[in-house]
């Protein structure tokens, strides 16, 4: 949401769904910080490795809230269809990816693997056919919906995974836990319902984004 509002300072949301995202992100967080601590597992530290780990994290969130509206920008301006969005990003991560591993010589590693462990090919093929596929779905969403609703549905995406490993797999989850995962799925309700509670009104906001969805990159594709 922040990097809509970075590169499109036309962009309006309403309140209720503002309010939705904010749920949604502290449902999230709750459900993470939450968790129960292992059994005979050291108590957290911070070490270099620690404090450098929670450095790259936020730098991926930042960047993940950089490019997604980055690309709502780019829908705005060239009308890119999703496979165009989805060859050109793989391509310059699959580059990226391959020079950062040569250089630290993890390419070496990892294709000696696979010639001791020639078993493992038929699953790294399922791993790219379904993630081929998964990616066609999010650039769809990237393309006709914008990078906020992506944003929402690959977050309830993760978390339906980690719930159904808590459950598949017997992990234990307290009950804080739980009512965190029902705010994050019931927040687009909750937000509705504490914007008529507290009486904020989305009229206005709602006709500035029915104008700007008339000049959405879709219809013109349509009309065209």
């Amino acid at each position: 949401m922040f990097g809509e509002k970075l590169f499109d300072t036309k962009k309006k949301h309403t309140r209720q769904k503002e309010i939705s995202v904010i749920l949604m992100t502290l449902g999230v967080c709750a459900f993470t910080l939450l968790a129960g601590s292992k059994k005979n597992s050291p108590d957290m530290e911070f070490t270099p490795e620690f404090l450098l780990g929670l450095a790259l994290v936020i730098a991926a969130l930042l960047c993940d809230g950089v490019y997604g509206p980055y690309q709502n920008k780019i829908c705005n301006q060239y009308n890119p269809s999703q496979y165009h969005l989805m060859l050109n990003m793989n391509f310059y991560e699959l580059l990226c990816a391959v020079c950062i591993c040569i250089v630290d010589g993890e390419f070496i590693d990892g294709v000696n693997f696979i010639k001791r462990n020639p078993d493992i090919l038929p699953n790294l093929f399922y791993f790219m056919t379904t993630m081929g596929i998964g990616n066609v779905f999010i650039f769809a969403l990237q393309t006709n919906f914008g990078a906020l609703t992506v944003t929402q549905t690959t977050t309830v995406r993760k978390l339906i995974s980690v719930v159904a490993s808590v459950v598949m797999f017997g992990h234990p989850i307290t009950a804080l836990q739980w009512i965190a995962v029902i705010i994050v799925f019931a927040s687009s309700e909750l937000a509705s319902r504490m914007c008529i509670l507290l009486g904020i009104d989305n009229v206005k906001v709602d006709k500035v984004m029915m104008k700007s969805m008339s000049k959405s990159p879709t219809k013109d594709k349509k009309l065209k």
